[in-house]
């Protein structure tokens, strides 16, 4: 049942990030070096050829799409997202996957890596949307 849940999801978020981008982009759409200097060299210089746009479903679970620019990116990505969520590349997805109250699923897609954050909790999934939101709006100043 959990497979195809996860299936369904990736089908909706693959239907909503590519009206998204038709309308001028995802809710939260970023480069990933965004992120500190610190956390961009822990994350190897594979990062900065990978950009990430987060979405929050009808559903209220939240997608992150971390898509790479290169082959070498997208390898990269697929590489971490073998691992557990937890140990991801993004200290944002490392964050989310260690919060008890949250399920994170990784999976890989032909560009890059979908994240999944679900929560019996609606509040915390929105502190996560509005913490993606706040790198976006850095990011862009």
């Amino acid at each position: 049942m959990r497979i195809l849940k996860v299936t369904a999801v990736m089908a909706l978020a693959s239907v909503l990030m590519a009206s998204a981008a038709l309308a001028g982009g995802a809710h939260c759409s970023q480069q990933a070096s965004a992120c500190t200097a610190k956390q961009t060299a822990a994350c190897g210089a594979a990062m900065a050829n990978c950009t990430m746009e987060a979405t929050r479903l009808s559903s209220g679970d939240l997608v992150v799409h971390y898509v790479g620019a290169t082959p070498e990116a997208v390898s990269y990505l697929h590489a971490k997202a073998d691992g557990s969520a937890d140990k991801f590349c993004c200290p944002m997805t490392q964050k989310m996957a260690t919060n008890e109250s949250c399920k994170v699923d990784v999976n890989k897609v032909s560009n890059g890596v979908l994240v999944f954050v679900t929560s019996e909790k609606k509040e915390v999934v929105d502190s996560f949307e509005k913490e993606f939101a706040a790198m976006t709006a850095s990011h862009s100043k």
